[in-house]
């Protein structure tokens, strides 16, 4: 999946930056050579969030094409390491999310009809982002998303009588999203940010004791479609929060304000 791929070649990103913080702060991306690593949103960080979501089902098939949108509020927590080099920065993010939607599509009580429901959904993200005045970022996601999805078939009117059938299943797609952090005071910051998530496409049968007639089975083959869009705000705590970005190393026999000691 393309989607691994980004995510292997990130953990390599981090894991050079890191390489190149470690032997000397020497690295192209942030600023011209010789830029220090380092900052206020440099390190491990953790926070919660809340907000607001609209989920988007479709389903197609033998029944023909129903959609509809379902709106809930989301609650969770996340967890990341950003590495900080002047004002760029490169991270990774996972989170986890409560968010209770549940789209009924068609008429329960007049015929056929289907819902798409979930009760939580993760992400696993790359991060990358710049500072603007010191203390402002602004960055942008990307990563997978996953979420167990509850799809439901029913008809009422049966020729067996009421058929109803649920598929629980664990979808895995990807997510795409912006925001901003605004740093507060001592190790807090205040953030906002939009993502939307698309947990693909999922194909389903479903088979009743009869269909037209007695002794003859019936056959309904569907396609679920998942997505939502959702916004939240939340506050972060950074574990090695520092007022200014690191200065450039130096050796025992210079001093900063006086130039070489001789």
């Amino acid at each position: 999946m393309k989607i691994i791929q980004i995510v292997v070649a990130l953990l390599f990103c981090l894991a050079g930056a890191s390489a190149a913080r470690a032997d000397g702060p020497d690295i192209l991306w942030g600023g011209p050579p010789g830029t220090p690593c380092g900052g206020i949103y440099s390190g491990l960080y953790t926070g919660g969030e809340l907000g607001g979501g609209s989920m988007r089902s479709k389903v197609s098939g033998d029944l023909g094409t129903i959609s509809g949108n379902d709106k809930g509020f989301t609650l969770g927590s996340y967890t990341g390491y950003n590495i900080q080099c002047g004002n760029a920065l490169i991270g990774i993010e996972s989170a986890f999310n409560y968010f209770g939607a549940d789209n009924r599509l068609g008429c329960e009580r007049c015929g056929p009809s289907f819902s798409s429901s979930m009760n939580w959904f993760g992400s696993l993200n790359g991060r990358v982002g710049v500072i603007a005045d010191d203390n402002i970022l602004l960055f942008a996601t990307g990563g997978f998303a996953y979420s167990t999805v509850d799809h439901k078939f029913s008809d009422p009117f049966a020729l067996e009588g009421p058929f109803t059938r649920h598929d629980d299943e664990t979808k895995v797609g990807w997510t795409v999203g912006g925001g901003f952090e605004i740093f507060l005071r001592d190790h807090w910051t205040f953030r906002a940010d939009a993502a939307y998530v698309d947990l693909g496409t999922d194909h389903e049968s479903f088979d009743f004791d009869s269909c037209g007639g007695p002794g003859s089975p019936c056959h309904v083959q569907v396609k679920f479609e998942d997505s939502f869009w959702v916004t939240r705000i939340g506050l972060t705590y950074l574990f090695s929060a520092v007022a200014e970005p690191l200065a450039p190393e130096y050796g025992p026999e210079y001093a900063p304000e006086y130039g070489p000691v001789k």
